[in-house]
């Protein structure tokens, strides 16, 4: 589970993706007794605990810093959740959030935990990123230029959803992600527009382009030996 280039997985114990909507009361009197519904608004929530994560030497790669920093207006986190594990063609989630509790737990003689819950989002009313149901094409640490494994996902018409993370802490990555009619004959697809700092994460959304059946990603490594590429990919997507 990654979010905003931060990898919580060597922190986390368990974490839960629960997703719930509304449900409108349109009973009548022609229902013939039995309630009638009427679905409203959806939430869809990711709630994680495990250890209390913190760097005081480091502040800006610990954990602590990470979740504290999303609070207040603006302050989205892009996250990525990969359930199965990160290798390419396994589902990854994929959407945007708002950070809605983060608490540390202390008690005596016990380890330092915490637990945070945060909440699907659009983008000033949009829907562009909320969530997606899509899957991981790598998870792996980057030296030089590597070539992710070709996926057959099949061809679709309309548009995407993709998060890029870099979770380790020196160094920048480019990222792109392409595709392919055939296998072997691949174009750009996205490419997540410039180099990822340590520790960031970016999103690509679009909701009318053709997406070829086969998918790659491409990641390049710039300066330090401990660039970890995360990429997740959505397709369909209609917003």
């Amino acid at each position: 589970i990654l979010c905003n280039g931060f990898d919580l997985s060597a922190y986390l114990q368990s974490f839960d993706v629960p997703r719930d909507q509304d449900l409108k009361d349109a009973t009548t009197f022609a229902s013939n007794g039995f309630k009638e519904f009427v679905p409203g608004v959806q939430e869809i929530s990711v709630k994680g605990e495990g250890f209390y994560g913190d760097n005081p030497s480091a502040d800006s790669n610990s954990a602590d810093y990470l979740f504290n920093a999303m609070f207040g207006a603006g302050n989205t986190g892009l996250l990525t959740i990969m359930p199965e594990g990160g290798t390419a063609g396994n589902r990854a989630l994929i959407m945007n959030s708002v950070l809605a509790k983060y608490q540390v737990n202390i008690k005596v003689a016990d380890l330092l935990m915490a637990l945070f819950e945060a909440k699907a989002t659009g983008a000033n009313g949009a829907l562009t990123g909320v969530f997606a149901r899509g899957i991981s094409l790598m998870y792996q640490t980057v030296t030089g230029s590597v070539n992710g494994s070709t996926i057959d996902n099949g061809a679709t018409s309309v548009g995407w959803c993709a998060n890029a993370h870099n979770s380790n802490s020196d160094g920048t990555l480019t990222v792109k992600v392409q595709h392919s009619s055939n296998g072997s004959v691949w174009a750009d697809l996205i490419t997540f527009g410039g180099a990822l700092a340590s520790k960031t994460a970016a999103q690509s959304v679009d909701t009318t382009t053709t997406v070829n059946r086969y998918r790659r990603s491409i990641v390049s490594a710039i300066g330090g030996t401990t660039n970890k590429a995360s990429v997740g990919f959505a397709s369909p997507y209609a917003g």
